[in-house]
């Protein structure tokens, strides 16, 4: 009996990045995770970590179909398909928004 191999999607979050004093706060809107760094890269690296966890946590936990069903995060069998979907990039004054599409297993 062969092994079923896991394929790869891809879901498309957003990392909004805004300047409070001297600590940049950082927020992925749909899947309600923060972090904080002294610098904008720091505080980008630092969500990027936290999402991370977050998503292995609902993968081991066995809640990600449900998760991403209540927060309507889309799977997309591309990087380019998830790449090519636009997000809101309404400009705050002093807000940094980027765009990440995150390999995971389906």
């Amino acid at each position: 009996m062969a092994l079923k191999q896991k394929v790869t999607c891809f879901i498309l979050v957003t990392h909004r990045i805004i300047r409070e004093n001297k600590i940049f706060y950082a927020t992925c809107p749909e899947l309600e995770v923060s972090s904080q760094g002294h610098t904008i890269e720091k505080a980008d690296k630092n969500l990027m970590e936290a999402v991370l966890c977050y998503l292995d946590t609902i993968e081991e936990l066995g809640i990600r179909e449900e998760v991403f069903r209540q927060k309507n995060i889309v799977l997309y069998k591309s990087k380019e398909n998830a790449e090519d979907t636009k997000i809101d990039t309404a400009i705050v004054p002093g807000e940094f928004i980027t765009a990440n599409s995150i390999p995971i297993a389906c």
